[in-house]
């Protein structure tokens, strides 16, 4: 899908680049970004998108994003983006008619541009729940090394060279990076099945 253009509604310029980046990366092109759901109303209608990445708490977007979005283009498949503390908000975007919804934290872990091309090629409904499943898969154990090489990192710092458990707790670190390091080769495989 070299021709795949992705309009990216972000008002978080950090998320934005991430996604800008891995959207480039996958041989698609950025339509935008832009930072307020006025500009992405404006901006899909004056340009031919694929797929559209919908910042669900854009500074005008009140709390509904994502049915504002889709009450003025039903036809465009739209994916909500969400922090996880707001992940309640991105089922309620499902309800609204969103295709489905990525948390901002899953950025950057080679999830995106699989389900950007998805929601691209298949506009007749929802993602289907195998994929879906695969993605809360993937997500949950994403979120589980994350966490876990954050408190090894955490505690590889605070360990004292004078701690009989120092070497022990960087060695522990290192295993969980070679870990994380596995599971993005795994996604980046799994990435290249998709495309």
């Amino acid at each position: 899908m070299p021709d795949c253009v992705v309009l990216v509604a972000q008002h978080d310029g950090t998320v934005s680049s991430r996604i800008e980046a891995e959207i480039a990366g996958a041989g698609m092109r950025v339509a935008g970004p832009v930072r307020d759901l006025a500009s992405a109303l404006a901006r899909a209608e004056r340009q031919e998108v694929a797929a559209v990445l919908l910042d669900l708490h854009l500074p005008d977007g009140g709390g509904a994003a994502a049915g504002r979005f889709l009450a003025s283009h039903p036809h465009l498949p739209v994916i909500a983006t969400v922090p996880r503390k707001a992940e309640e908000e991105g089922r309620a975007a499902l309800a609204a008619g969103a295709r489905t919804y990525l948390l901002d934290e899953e950025i950057g872990r080679g999830l995106l541009a699989p389900l950007v091309r998805h929601v691209a090629g298949a506009r007749d409904g929802p993602v289907p729940a195998e994929a879906a499943a695969a993605r809360r898969l993937l997500h949950d154990l994403s979120n589980l090394l994350a966490v876990v090489g954050g408190e090894a990192e955490m505690l590889a710092e605070r360990a004292d060279s004078e701690n009989p458990l120092a070497e022990d707790i960087r060695g522990l670190h290192e295993a969980v990076k070679e870990c994380l390091g596995t599971f993005r080769s795994f996604v980046a495989l799994r990435k290249g099945d998709a495309t």
